[in-house]
């Protein structure tokens, strides 16, 4: 099965789960983006650039202020205020880069239990090793799908 029809899989699997949080994980230039994007068009899935969508924070003085606590609440609503059933977050290396390893460990708690209404799909680059802290889904399958186990650059 091709990577893109496997997310696509993976999204019909996980709407069935309670806690609805999944990853896309990949080495730098992998061509997560790409994929991100191409799942996107291919299904009813929602790409957000949560850099660009975000984007006034970088320029507040309140950088730091922006927590787990913070990053779940724009999850959440993004996750039950949109129309498609999944939605596939990128760009967000650079917030998890200003935390703690504490803090990365909260997320991934956090995460592991949070109830959403649509599919939320995060994509993280490489070495994301706070993600391993992410529970499985309910039927015991892994929430982390890394696209360089399909051995080659996406796109």
């Amino acid at each position: 099965m091709d990577l893109k029809r496997n997310i696509v899989q993976r999204i019909k699997e996980m709407k069935r789960e309670r806690y609805k949080t999944m990853f896309v994980v990949g080495n730098p230039l992998s061509g997560k983006t790409t994929l991100a994007k191409d799942v996107a068009n291919f299904s009813d899935l929602e790409y957000i650039d949560h850099l660009q969508d975000v984007l006034h924070l970088i320029k507040s003085p309140v950088l730091g202020a922006y927590s787990p606590i913070d990053f779940r609440e724009y999850i959440k609503k993004k996750g039950n205020s949109s129309s498609k059933e999944a939605l596939m977050i990128d760009e967000v290396k650079w917030l998890i880069s200003t935390w703690s390893q504490k803090q990365r460990k909260e997320l991934a708690k956090i995460l592991s239990f949070l109830e959403t209404k649509s599919v939320v799909i995060l994509v993280v680059t490489k070495p994301c090793e706070w993600v391993n802290n992410v529970s499985s889904t309910s039927q015991g399958k892994s929430r982390i799908l890394d696209i360089d186990e399909y051995g080659e650059r996406y796109g």
